[in-house]
């Protein structure tokens, strides 16, 4: 089983059909109705192809599925390709109960800080899409997902934008949706603030992994090749290692080219990539289990 973990212009050309250069998306919403909640912005939903919603209201709703792990669930929405990065409040009894992040694992290096207050909330979701250089698509939809007071999750159709230029890893620009709400709580007004920040980054695939393992002198001790389609759950370093080099060569237009990551005693997991069908290079983490 894989293990995962779950917008500027930079030095490209970027044709962009409808959020122009800067890439940002503002959205309002408001309610008074004696307490009733809008629904409110949760994330976002990126797909590669425009997501026609006419005959369905505009909304399709997402289906509530369990995952592997107790008490866990996810949001699908079916028979639409994409990259979820939303996050949802799920309720017991009518009330919230936890925050429940909704990724499959596309969005890498992400984050969340949450703000709750007398006055209100402020949410935000920050998080890079890598995407492989042979990666042939040109269009990208940011779909804004929206969670109901009663709890379902749906998508609506979002702004599309696309590059035409050829992709290397010094690819890359960003898109921010914000929403700001006002509702009416027993007679007072309440803030909810919401933005989510999606980074498209494109790198060359890697082709082997090595972990080259040293001791505190500084020997290599082993040299462990990693099947980039193998990522093992653990890794178990040699009593003797010191620290390890995660050696990475990659593919490029150039040819092949290699990188190293340096872990310590203090690091407790192993990233790798891994490329999907989808062409999303995907973080996989591996447990390392050091030898006190």
């Amino acid at each position: 089983m894989r293990k995962t973990m779950a917008f500027v212009l930079v030095g490209v050309m970027l044709i962009a059909f409808v959020l122009g250069l800067t890439g940002a998306v503002s959205l309002s919403n408001s309610s008074s109705l004696g307490g009733h909640e809008p629904d409110w912005l949760v994330g976002v939903y990126i797909t590669r192809e425009y997501l026609d919603l006419w005959e369905n209201d505009q909304k399709l709703y997402a289906k509530r599925v369990q995952t592997e792990e107790p008490d866990g669930y996810t949001y699908v929405f079916e028979g639409v390709e994409g990259v979820p990065f939303f996050l949802v409040r799920e309720m017991l009894n009518g009330e919230r109960d936890y925050w429940n992040l909704c990724s499959d694992g596309g969005i890498s290096d992400g984050h969340q800080a949450i703000n709750v207050s007398d006055t209100g909330e402020g949410i935000s979701l920050e998080g890079t899409l890598y995407l492989s250089t042979e990666d042939r698509g040109d269009v990208f939809c940011y779909n804004p997902v929206y969670q109901t007071a009663d709890g379902e999750v749906y998508v609506t159709t979002g702004n599309s934008f696309g590059i035409d230029m050829i992709k290397t890893p010094e690819t890359n620009f960003s898109s921010k949706i914000t929403e700001s709400s006002t509702m009416t709580v027993d007679g007072e007004s309440k803030l909810y603030d919401f933005s989510v920040e999606v980074h498209i980054t494109y790198m060359d695939p890697p082709s082997t992994y090595r972990l080259l393992q040293f001791d505190k002198d500084h020997q290599l001790l082993k040299v462990d090749e990693i099947d980039p389609e193998r990522i093992p759950e653990t890794f178990a370093p040699l009593k003797e290692a010191s620290y390890l080099m995660l050696e990475t060569t990659r593919t490029g237009r150039e040819g092949n080219y290699t990188s190293y990551e340096l872990y310590q005693k203090s690091d407790v997991l192993l990233r790798f990539y891994h490329v999907r069908e989808d062409m999303v290079c995907a973080s996989e983490y591996c447990d390392l289990v050091w030898d006190e």
